[in-house]
């Protein structure tokens, strides 16, 4: 596998998954397990997101969903983070997680977010 599809496709995906588990093993095991889980949503969320892109990019639906491309890992993740540091109630310290979280928002932002309006908008008219 090249090294450039390890790093668009597969590396964000993963790190954000880390975070999300790294949330759930050092919440308190006496929360309950649904708090826990919505408290660690947010790097499984953005997973799931990364891999609608994709969807979006290797079907060539992307021309018909650019807003998406754009919005959505900004707009369901970073709600669940604001959820996560409300209902978390493990130690402070693992909040700086969200800094691996928004890198990854970020690079959707520029990779998606250019290929969503600019690279593949072009080939759509």
């Amino acid at each position: 596998m090249p090294l450039y599809i390890f790093l668009l496709f597969i590396l964000p995906p993963l790190l954000t998954l880390g975070v999300s588990v790294a949330y759930f093993t050092t919440a308190p095991k006496a929360t309950k397990p649904l708090i826990r889980a919505l408290a660690s949503a947010h790097g499984v969320t953005l997973s799931v997101v990364f891999g609608y892109l994709d969807v979006l990019l290797f079907s060539n639906h992307i021309c018909k969903a650019p807003l998406q491309a754009v919005l959505l890992p900004i707009v369901l993740p970073g709600i669940l983070v604001l959820v996560s540091f409300e209902t978390f109630d493990g130690p402070n310290a693992i909040h700086l997680l969200q800094f691996v979280n928004l890198g990854c928002i970020v690079w959707a932002l520029l990779f998606w977010g250019v290929i969503g309006t600019i690279g593949i908008g072009l080939t759509c008219v």
